[in-house]
């Protein structure tokens, strides 16, 4: 685990550099676009200076939106995102900086609080128009955010009743 959020996949450890190499030891320097996303997720004020530097220099941002669905795919885990969503804000808030990965990351942090509102709202199984009612969303709107939730084993659905996992 990177920061305790993040594995280090194959992917970054393809894009990394072989920095040095003895008998004993292999030491290899991670790309820019691992860097940029370990330091997005991190959570640590430093890091946004950090991130705007590595903007400044240069990414890839295929690489970046990349790993991040490979982290999410890894994890079974997309709870990461809220906290990259959070750094980009403050990145473009302290030097006016955007970038191409920004609406794929609020896409997927919507998704989540949305996923929450559901899963707050479970405090025990109800069934999808009990839900709906509840939570004042049509139907379809509730059988796609518990299917969200589902794919990350954070609801289960028994016929029209959902329950929150356990």
């Amino acid at each position: 685990m990177v920061a305790n959020k993040l594995v280090l996949t194959d992917g970054m450890q393809e894009r990394s550099e072989p920095f040095l190499d003895t008998d004993r030891l292999t030491v290899r320097l991670v790309s820019n676009e691992d860097i940029f996303l370990f330091k997005a997720i991190a959570g640590r004020d430093d890091d946004i200076e950090d991130m705007n530097m590595l903007v400044q220099a240069g990414l890839d941002y295929d690489v970046v939106r990349d790993e991040l669905e490979a982290q999410i795919e890894r994890l079974g885990d997309d709870q990461f995102a809220t906290f990259a969503n959070e750094a980009l804000v403050e990145l473009e808030d302290r030097y006016g900086v955007t970038t191409p990965i920004e609406a794929r990351v609020q896409e997927i942090t919507n998704r989540y609080y949305q996923g929450l509102e559901v899963l707050q709202a479970l405090d025990e199984p109800m069934t999808v128009d009990e839900l709906a009612a509840e939570l004042e969303l049509d139907t379809d709107e509730v059988h796609d955010r518990i299917a969200y939730l589902s794919t990350f084993d954070r609801a289960q659905r028994d016929g029209d009743t959902v329950r929150p996992v356990e």
